[in-house]
Order: structure tokens, then C-alpha cells, then sequence
């Protein structure tokens, strides 16, 4: 629809209609549409005078089925129905065709679609009102052979020809109207229902699959890597010679052979309800699979991955899991459709289900080792936002779909925000290089100008100045629902090969940028086992050949740095515990004196909320505009008492927390170092070694803590990366805290707010202030509420930073205890063997040092492979 069409003459007739003086901004795509309709259906029941019973039916019917119930479409019809009647204006043309002017093609085709319905109510189509039809579709330039479909579609004709039912069902496609108001997809959805089904017309080109095989080399990999780790298993499991073997080789080992056997590639959908996921979902596994609305349709999270048959799997939040007929699965992930167009808070709120589980034999990429998540709509309520936080904390890949129309507005770069953050594990601010953003409804770009505006708008907030994402190929533009066409229909497109490409660049990124790396990982870290495992037999050949002899007194000494080690961690532990009672105790004096002031100063603020849309046509949108401005500040605030926090108190403690952890254990490392020097054995750096492999394992980036550092700051790990600091976007606060969902709630609260302020009584500027401050209790209603579980989480965050850099700490020292203790038990253990078992053992370590040695080989292999 062309709103610039709208002119002064085209306002004062909606104006009448309305019983009002309009403004322009009053006259939306959704209000023109509405009147229009309502001319056209009146002028098709008055045509011969009376008013049967079908078309009352038929009148009530479409209305409810069109317009939500707390719309203000809904206290608009009556009165437009009221001055139309009055006026006539169904009967003059002129006016009509004004009304109808700003419509496009295919919103004019859905109108005359609707008049046919409307005639065709008691099984035939009168000839006054078919004649009534036929001028108005002929004067807005409606093609015949369009109408003749209506007109066959609507009489239970058989249609001939086919070529033009293609045609409407493409002018018609739902998808078409995704950039309008929602009861034009309605609308489309409606009337598409009763055409017959769309033919499918052979094709002579057909799509190439895309080719999976690297993929697929990445999990042969993974196989490959855990048997290496049975084999090494093998070495060390033997019973007679535990003692030769450090404590927790195994467990570690064990570690990563289930890494590798578990092993899939997971890339996560996400984006806000109606940006075509289940569409995109589709075309990438080349099946209809998910179940696709016009209207917001995913409400749970629902998993596609392979299985050697086709099963369905319903995963219960209280931990039950139950198999669901295959015929089940779409309705079971679908959210109602009364809840769609309603409110959704409701159903959500009552939802059981964790995820849905969708295994299937024949879908090529998941057969590939990829598995795939389609996310319920973001920022619509808390349960699901938790949800999907959980599953992007642990994703390969995240994609995340746009629409074209939107030009990425702020709430959407809001989210990627936090995407950003989530995708990161908040261990840094910087771009995430596992994010795709796809721009959706690129068909409906019809514009050269719109095709270069759109994407450097994008580019420049996604990759700008503070760029949000990172790496080549993150962007792209495709029409989810033609890619899916072609690929159904054995077609080609543009699209498809838009579609195609991308499929390709996501390939290409996780086996280069996620596969392979993760395999090179795996390989260093069973090589640093290796090497463990092979100083185990060189110190234990030292000790059996008398080459390392430890004396009662040295033994005396060893337990002594023993209880020395496990003294060092009581003081870490007892200084983390510190620094977590004297954190918790300011942020809550702090959050009580900031809490104070709170109102006043969301008040200011609220001064400067604005909203372009009107509250005689948009009353939902005023109220979203404000909701959303009201959340941004809020979660601006709770940002700025992060800040102060982290300034005033968090950072303190951190660095004296890193300071004792980086003396003790350059204390515990000195200690190894000179009995190691004393003994002619390299216990200082078996523990370095150790401690890396440690804090790699953690994806810890703490390097101060490596032996010779002098650099006692947070170590490069941003300890406060989950609480907010370094430049956390109010998107970011709001996944992290849970107030992304707020919007939709108040939205859902003052759906009744200002219904009377309708059609004359107080003017607009008193109706904005009114819903202003609306807005303003509801919104404090609701984080008051909430304020509790919010801070709760602030300080959880708090205690979980400590506590995990700690339990981290307390493993590397159990470590170094174990070199103590293995050596000690070496000692013991070669006291007891004869002459001619130490030389038996001897020979069985030089065999073992041999296939340590086949092992590393072998993963030499790999990372040559890997690295080509």
C-alpha cells in the first residue's frame, strides 16, 4: 500500500466514515484496508436491496475471523459501518475508487476476492452483483482471467484454466502481505483457503542437492578421535601398573571420548515471532516439516535431528518424555491459533513442554551431523526466553531471521545484542563470529533503491562502527518461502540459489570455524595426555632404575608441601568467600539507594517517550512504542548500577582475589620446581603443563596464573562479562535479566487502557500522556513484582563468577597434590618389585612409550588433515 496516496480529499472521506477529522498518521494500511472492505462488501449486499440470512452470516463471519478482538478495528467497524450506510458512499463510485486508490495490486485483488465470497454467501453469484464486481475490478484494473477464478472458486466451478489459478494463489500468497498490518496475512489466508489447491507444473531444471561431505569427514573425525581415546584407555586401564599412572588421566580421557561421540554440530534458529523461521526451517531441510502460519505458530522449542526411523519425542519441564504419533508433531509445537492473534502470555504461561524432539532418516544436513533448532518467537516471555538463553549457550551456529521490511529496528539489534553476549558465554565483548543474519521477504523488495538501501543500513549497524558480528558471509538475503517453493516443486529460482549459497557458507563455516578447530582441540588436548602419561613413564623408569631416590626426609618434606597445597586452597576459598559476602553485602545497600530514586527518574524520562503511530488506528503500537522505551530505560538504569558496582566494589575484589590465586600457585609451583631439581625429575613443568590444559579445557583465559607472569589483573578473562560490564547493549541486560518479555505483558495489560479515549474525547496529545503514564505504573507493577527474582539473578552471577574461578583453582591444586602423592606411591611401589620384575616392567614401559608414541602419530595425522 502506497500511503503517500493518501491526499487531502482521500483523508476528509475516511474523515467522514469516521465521524471524525482525521489526521494522516490515523490513516494506516490496516484502517484503509478495513474501509475499503466494508464499502465493497455493503455495496454487494445492497445491490438488490435486501439482506439475507447467508450474507449476515457471511458478514459476521469474515469481521471475526479478521480482526482481533481487543483491535481498534474492532470499535472501529461498527462506526465506519454507521457513516457508510448513512453516506452511501458503497454506491458512489468515484468515492470508492478514491478509498481504494493507495491499495496495491494485490491488496485490490484480495478485496474484489472478498466481494466475490460475499455475493457466492448463498451458492450463487447474483448478476447485479456480479455486474456490480466486474466494474469495480475493471476500473482498478483487475484482470478478467483473475476474476473468473473468484468467480469458478466461489461456485464450486471447474476451473480451467491453470496457468491463471498459479497467478492468484502467487498475488494471494500470505507471505506476500508479511510487511503490512496482520490482517492483511489474515485477510490472504482466508480467502487463499477456498481457492482449490495450486497445481504443480513440471519443470525442467531441478535443484542439485547440496553436497554434505565435508560435513560428514568432520564426524568421521570425531570417530576417529575416540578411538584414539579407547586405544589410549587401553594403555592406562591395565590394573598391575595403576601406580605409573597420574591421578585423573583417565577421568580426563574419558572426558573427551564422550565429547566426541556426542558430537553434533547445533545451529540454532531464533528471531521474533513472524520473520519466516518454520519457512526457513523448511526449505533447509527440504521437507515441510515445521508447521508454518502467517501468524506467530512455534511455541515450544522443537529439535530436528537424525535417526534410523522417523520418531517424535515431547520432553516435559518435570523431566518426562513421551513418543507422539508423527501425524501430532505441528500441532503439538503450534501454539493455538486464537492464542496467535490474541494474547499469547496465557498459554505460555501454562505450556509443560520443554522441547519436542523430531528424529527423522532422510534429512540430508542433520544425517550430516548437524542438528537443528527452531526457537519460539524472542522477547514474548520469560519461561521461553529462558529456554532459548539455555539452548544458545550451547550452540554451534546461531541464525537469526530478520525481515526486510523491518531494516533491523532498534529492539531487533537489541536482541542480537544479547545474542552476541549469549554466544559468547559473557567471556568477551567482542563481535560473535557464529552469528548469520538472514534478511527474510527479500521478493517483496521490489525497489532498485530499497535493494542498496537495505543492506548498508544493516551492514552499517551489524558491522559498523562497534560491530555486533564478525567473520565473511554473515549476511544474507533470501525469500525463505520461494527457496521452499522451488525446492518442493522441483523448480528454480533466484532464490534458490540465494538459499543454496547460504547453505554452502554455513557449511563452510562449521567445518573451517567450528569443526575443524574443535577437532585440532580434542587433538591437543589428547596430545597434552600423552605427554602426561609419558613423564608418568619416564619417572617411573627413573625411580625403578634408582635414578630418583626419595629419602625419608625428602618424604617428609613431600607430605609436608602436601598440607601446604591443600592449605593454599583453603586461603583461595576462604578469600572467594570473602570477596562474595563483601560484594553481596554493597550490592545490596547499593541496589536498595538505587531503588530509591528510581521513579523519579524513569518520570524524566517518560517526558521524552514518543510514538509515531496513532492511537485512533494503532492503539496496540502506541502502547508497544512506549513499553519498549520505558524497558529501555529501565534496563538503561540497571546497566548504569552494574557499571558503578563493578567500579566501586567488583573490581577491587577481583583483582585481590587474582593476586593470592596467582602467589599460591607460583608458591606451589616453586615448590615442585626445586624438589623436582633435587630429584632429576620435571615436576614444575608436568604442572604447568598440567594447569594449561586445565584452564584451556575450562575456556578460562587466565594467564596470569601461568608460570613467570607478573600481571595480576582479571588475566583476560572478563570476569563480569555475565553481569554486564565492558559495554553490555540493554538487549544484552534484558536476555541476561529477563525483561526482554516485558513489552508484550504490558501490551497484554492495557489492551483496555484507552478504548474510551476514542472519537472525540480527549485530544491526542491527552491521549498520549494518558497512555504514557499507563505504561509508567503498569511497567513499575510489573518489575516490582519481579524486582526480587531480578536482583537474585544479579547476585547468583556474582557468586557463580567467584565460584567458578575457584573451583578451577581448586582442581589445579588437587593436581599438583597428585604429582606429590603419584610419586610417592611410585616410590613405594618400586620397593616391593624384585630385580627381575623391575627389569620386566622397565621393558613393558618402553612398549607403552611406543604406542604413546603410534597415538601421537596417528593425531598428527589428523591435524595435517584437518589443517590442509
Amino acid at each position: 500500500m502506497d500511503i503517500s496516496l493518501i491526499n487531502s480529499e482521500c483523508l476528509a472521506l475516511l474523515s467522514r466514515m469516521a465521524g471524525q477529522e482525521l489526521q494522516k498518521k490515523d490513516a494506516t494500511p490496516a484502517v484503509v484496508f478495513m474501509a475499503s472492505l466494508l464499502c465493497v462488501l455493503m455495496g454487494v449486499i445492497y445491490q438488490d436491496g435486501t439482506i439475507t440470512p447467508q450474507e449476515r452470516e457471511r458478514w459476521k463471519t469474515n469481521l471475526t475471523h479478521l480482526i482481533p478482538p481487543n483491535s481498534n478495528l474492532k470499535k472501529l467497524v461498527p462506526i465506519f459501518t454507521k457513516h457508510i450506510l448513512f453516506f452511501k458512499i458503497y454506491q458512489n463510485l468515484n468515492d470508492l475508487l478514491l478509498l481504494i486508490s493507495p491499495l496495491s495490486d494485490t491488496e485490490k485483488l484480495l478485496l474484489i476476492g472478498f466481494g466475490y465470497q460475499m455475493s457466492a454467501s448463498d451458492g450463487e453469484i447474483e448478476l447485479r452483483e456480479k455486474d456490480y464486481l466486474e466494474n469495480i475490478a475493471d476500473q482498478i484494473n483487475i484482470d478478467s482471467r483473475h476474476i473468473q477464478i473468484f468467480e469458478s472458486a466461489f461456485t464450486n466451478l471447474v476451473i480451467e484454466d491453470q496457468e491463471a489459478l498459479i497467478e492468484v494463489h502467487r498475488l494471494l500468497d500470505p507471505a506476500q502481505f508479511q510487511l503490512l498490518d496482520n490482517i492483511f496475512v489474515i485477510a490472504a489466508k482466508h480467502i487463499v483457503e477456498f481457492l482449490p489447491q495450486k497445481p504443480r507444473l513440471k519443470r525442467d531444471k531441478i535443484r542439485v542437492l547440496p553436497n554434505y561431505e565435508n560435513l560428514k569427514q568432520i564426524q568421521s573425525d570425531h570417530q576417529e578421535l575416540d578411538n584414539i581415546c579407547y586405544q589410549f584407555y587401553q594403555i592406562i586401564a591395565q590394573d598391575e601398573h595403576q601406580v605409573c599412572w597420574s591421578k585423573n588421566l583417565i577421568d580426563d580421557l574419558q572426558e573427551i571420548s564422550k565429547k566426541n561421540q556426542s558430537k553434533r554440530f547445533r545451529v540454532t534458529v531464533v528471531g521474533e515471532f513472524s520473520q519466516g523461521k518454520s519457512t526457513f526451517l523448511n526449505a533447509l531441510v527440504g521437507e515441510e516439516i515445521q508447521p508454518v502460519r502467517e501468524i506467530p505458530c512455534t511455541g515450544v522449542v522443537s529439535v530436528l535431528r537424525y535417526g534410523e526411523e522417523k520418531r517424535v519425542i515431547c520432553c516435559y519441564k518435570d523431566g518426562r518424555k513421551e513418543d507422539l504419533p508423527i501425524e501430532n508433531y505441528q500441532e503439538k509445537v503450534s501454539i493455538s491459533e486464537e492464542a496467535a492473534i490474541g494474547n499469547l502470555s496465557d498459554e505460555l504461561t501454562h505450556c509443560e513442554i520443554e522441547e519436542i524432539i523430531f528424529e527423522h532418516p532422510d534429512l540430508d544436513i542433520c544425517s550430516s551431523g548437524v542438528e537443528i533448532i527452531d526457537s519460539p518467537g524472542l522477547n514474548e516471555h520469560p519461561d521461553r526466553e529462558a529456554i532459548t538463553q539455555k539452548i544458545l549457550k550451547d550452540t554451534d551456529a546461531a541464525i537469526f531471521i530478520t525481515s526486510a521490511s523491518r531494516c533491523l529496528a532498534k529492539s531487533e539489534r537489541d536482541v542480537i545484542e544479547g545474542l552476541k553476549l549469549t554466544l559468547n558465554s559473557g567471556l568477551s565483548d567482542q563481535p560473535a563470529n557464529n552469528l548469520f543474519i538472514l534478511v527474510n521477504f527479500w521478493d517483496l523488495v521490489q525497489t532498485e533503491k530499497g535493494r542498496n538501501q537495505i543492506p548498508k543500513r544493516i551492514e552499517e549497524n551489524i558491522q559498523g562502527k562497534n560491530p555486533i558480528i564478525s567473520g565473511e558471509n554473515r549476511i544474507h538475503y533470501i525469500s525463505a518461502k520461494l527457496a521452499l517453493d522451488a525446492i518442493v516443486n522441483n523448480e528454480h529460482n533466484e532464490y534458490i540459489e540465494t538459499f543454496d549459497y547460504f547453505i554452502n557458507c554455513l557449511q563452510d563455516f562449521l567445518v573451517n570455524e567450528r569443526g575443524k578447530l574443535e577437532v585440532a582441540s580434542s587433538v591437543n588436548r589428547i596430545q597434552a595426555l600423552t605427554e602426561i602419561a609419558d613423564n608418568d613413564l619416564k619417572q617411573y623408569e627413573k625411580i625403578l632404575e634408582g635414578k630418583i631416590k626419595i629419602s625419608e626426609s625428602a618424604k617428609l618434606e613431600i607430605f609436608e608441601k602436601i598440607g601446604e597445597a591443600s592449605g593454599r586452597d583453603l586461603k583461595i576459598l576462604e578469600q572467594a568467600k570473602y570477596s562474595i559476602t563483601v560484594s553481596v553485602e554493597y550490592a545490596i545497600e547499593s541496589w536498595n539507594k538505587w531503588a530509591q530514586g528510581l521513579g523519579e527518574r524513569i518520570a524524566k524520562k517518560a517526558n521524552t517517550w514518543t510514538s509515531q503511530h496513532s492511537p485512533f488506528a494503532d492503539k496496540e503500537k502506541v502502547l508497544q512504542d512506549y513499553c519498549e522505551q520505558f524497558t529501555q530505560d529501565l534496563s538503561e538504569e540497571i546497566q548504569n548500577w552494574i557499571d558503578d558496582l563493578q567500579s566501586e566494589i567488583l573490581s577491587q575484589q577481583v583483582k585481590e582475589l587474582n593476586s593470592l590465586i596467582h602467589s599460591e600457585l607460583e608458591a606451589i609451583r616453586i615448590d615442585l620446581q626445586k624438589l623436582g631439581n633435587q630429584l632429576g625429575t620435571n615436576l614444575d613443568e608436568q604442572f604447568t603443563s598440567n594447569m594449561a590444559s586445565n584452564i584451556r579445557a575450562n575456556n578460562l583465559g587466565i594467564n596470569s596464573f601461568m608460570a613467570g607472569s607478573q600481571n595480576n589483573d582479571e588475566g583476560g578473562f572478563n570476569m563480569f562479562g555475565s553481569l554486564g560490564a565492558g559495554g553490555l547493549t540493554t538487549g544484552a541486560l534484558l536476555g541476561i535479566l529477563g525483561l526482554g518479555f516485558i513489552p508484550a505483558l504490558l501490551v497484554g495489560g492495557l489492551a483496555a487502557v484507552i478504548g474510551g479515549f476514542l472519537f472525540g474525547k480527549p485530544d491526542q496529545d491527552e491521549v498520549y500522556t494518558q497512555c504514557k503514564w499507563q505504561v509508567y505504573d503498569l511497567g513499575f507493577k510489573k518489575f516490582f513484582e519481579s524486582e526480587e527474582e531480578t536482583f537474585n539473578t544479579i547476585i547468583e552471577n556474582i557468586e557463580l563468577v567467584y565460584q567458578e574461578r575457584y573451583l578451577v583453582v581448586a582442581d589445579i591444586i588437587e593436581q599438583a597434590m597428585a604429582l606429590y602423592e603419584n610419586l610417592i606411591e611410585q616410590q613405594e611401589e618400586a620397593h616391593t618389585k624384585t630385580l627381575e620384575e623391575k627389569e620386566k616392567t622397565i621393558v613393558w614401559i618402553n612398549k607403552q612409550h611406543q604406542k604413546l608414541k603410534n597415538i601421537q602419530n596417528e593425531l598428527e595425522a589428523i591435524v595435517t588433515e584437518v589443517t590442509y
